[in-house]
């Protein structure tokens, strides 16, 4: 009977180890910024390397005008930062003066003179995201809007 116990607590420890060490993991998931990566502002996120919160378990958890750290399809082993613009059932519309959201005028400019999207509903688990510069990352603007699985995590601009 001793012997099974300590072999019940050896298990135990080796699990609990193994969480501990899964949960490390998961939440120091850094995203980073490759010199010359024009895809976000200079100012808010200056070249470097950025630590996710990876404690976002809904999408519900997100707001308009949060940074995310997300994997797109073509690329799923790096992480990209945007910002978010809408977030489930919101309907977002970018012409080449404004970005719109809710028929509203999006809060920031972004250089849109040169490309427009029509009024789209942000579908559910999605929100759609935008890089500071959507001339230079790919984003909510080529891709559509991005599913909540494919965010790593939300992420805080250098102050």
């Amino acid at each position: 009977m001793t012997e099974l116990i300590h072999s019940l607590v050896k298990v135990l420890v080796v699990c609990v180890i193994i969480v501990a060490c899964f949960w490390f993991f998961k939440n120091r998931t850094r995203a980073s910024i490759e010199q010359g990566d024009k895809s976000m502002s200079v100012t808010s996120f200056p070249e470097g390397s950025y630590t996710v919160n990876t404690a976002i378990t809904s999408l519900s958890a997100l707001k308009t005008g949060d940074y995310v750290a997300y994997r797109i399809p073509t690329d799923a082993s790096n992480l990209h930062i945007a910002r978010v613009i809408g977030i489930e059932g919101n309907r977002v519309e970018v012409t080449p003066k404004e970005v719109r959201v809710n028929g509203a005028p999006y809060d920031l400019r972004f250089p849109t003179t040169t490309w427009t999207i029509p009024e789209t509903k942000v579908p559910r688990g999605c929100a759609f995201l935008l890089t500071d510069d959507p001339t230079a990352g790919v984003d909510s603007k080529q891709l559509g809007p991005i599913p909540f699985a494919a965010i790593a995590g939300t992420i805080q601009p250098a102050r």
